[in-house]
């Protein structure tokens, strides 16, 4: 169990390195009425600053691509959507997660977009309007019944918004498929995504790509120019690195106390091994004698003891493999990019149990195996 969760944690650190976490940056600008908030005279003043602020970081030496993103990739939680094919009366079937984005977020990220095109600005709509253009993932357009990537170019899907309106529904026009990618870091759920092109700018919320080599002096100047144009507002400049690592701070957790309770739970299990192995081997002295006296040779000796001694180790494996595999299973259905060789390891972390089993029980079998058959048969 312990090896799959250590496994499990390594595959989602090695699908979150291919957005270059540690040289992208994810900025968020305090939005004046938070998030959501209706577009009025105010937000469409704080949209002119947020303007400003893209147009100045696009102009910095060491920023290569900026682009707008609710909520961060590698972080955050998605918007979990029933939504169905058919027709806009349908109730969902299918379930995508839905991120919002502006122009140019794939190519920032570096999502391979496999057939359609990107965003443009001036299709893109408010949060709380009902029709949206999106481009969705590889596994969103199998999930939807598409055929292939071109074959969902055009179409439409349906999702009831029932807390707008009675009978309400967003309307979805696919306009792109893009390549599966962890954009949320640690998957729970599907890795059907849809990429809605919102106007995300109201949130205030941006990818920034940094060169690598002015990673540094880039960062300063976007301390800089933040704090010159929303000294009034609380900015939030992370690297994707720190956004992941909130998130997978979970599966740390879990790893290692899970970890540090199998250290303590295979201490006391060997000790106790070694300590029944002492005593057994102790009580059947004279018997070890008496067949080391009609010939039995050290090697049949301590083949007999470890086959005795591996018995209860084989049954407990027998016992434990049918319940690890149930809790790693549980436990890897959290995940949406999951390890394909479980089984491998709990059938690894069996065979090592037997050998360190057969290690401890060798100490004792060999040492009662040498013993002279005169003092064997002398022993109380």
């Amino acid at each position: 169990m312990v090896g799959i969760i250590l496994a499990q944690g390594d595959q989602a650190e090695k699908a979150a390195e291919e957005f270059a976490r540690d040289t992208s940056l994810y900025i968020e600008i305090e939005n004046p009425e938070g998030l959501g908030a209706k577009v009025d005279d105010v937000q469409e003043a704080f949209k002119a600053r947020k303007a400003s602020f893209v147009s100045a970081a696009k102009n910095l030496e060491g920023v290569t691509h900026i682009a707008a993103a609710y909520p961060p990739p590698l972080g955050g939680f998605l918007d979990r959507m029933r939504v169905s094919n058919y027709s806009a009366a349908e109730r969902g079937e299918v379930e995508i997660q839905q991120a919002f984005m502006g122009p140019g977020l794939f190519e920032t990220l570096g999502i391979k977009l496999i057939a359609g095109r990107d965003f443009r600005e001036g299709e893109l709509q408010n949060y709380m309007e009902n029709r949206f253009k999106v481009v969705i993932s590889e596994t969103a357009a199998r999930e939807l019944g598409i055929a292939n990537n071109e074959a969902a170019l055009g179409k439409f899907f349906y999702r009831p918004t029932p807390w707008l309106q009675d009978g309400a529904v967003n309307e979805y026009e696919i306009i792109g498929v893009v390549e599966d990618h962890a954009y949320k870091g640690v998957e729970w759920g599907t890795k059907a995504m849809a990429y809605t092109g919102a106007n995300v700018a109201h949130y205030g919320s941006y990818v920034i790509r940094l060169s690598g080599n002015e990673v540094r002096s880039s960062l300063r100047d976007l301390n800089r120019i933040t704090a010159d144009m929303f000294a009034d507002k609380i900015v939030r400049v992370r690297f994707l690195d720190e956004v992941f690592e909130e998130i997978y701070l979970i599966v740390y957790g879990v790893s290692r106390t899970l970890t540090g309770f199998a250290i303590i739970a295979l201490t006391l299990a060997l000790s106790g091994l070694f300590g029944l192995t002492a005593y057994m081997s102790q009580l059947r002295t004279q018997e070890i004698g008496m067949r080391k006296t009609v010939g039995a040779s050290r090697m049949q000796i301590v083949q007999l003891l470890m086959w005795q001694f591996s018995k209860p180790v084989l049954w407990a494996a027998a016992l434990a493999m049918p319940l690890a595999w149930v809790a790693s299973t549980t436990y890897l259905e959290f995940f949406t990019d999951r390890i394909d060789y479980g089984h491998w390891i709990i059938l690894g972390s069996a065979l090592l149990s037997l050998f360190i089993a057969w290690g401890v029980v060798a100490s004792q079998t060999w040492k009662i195996s040498n013993i002279r058959p005169i003092e064997a048969l002398r022993y109380e």
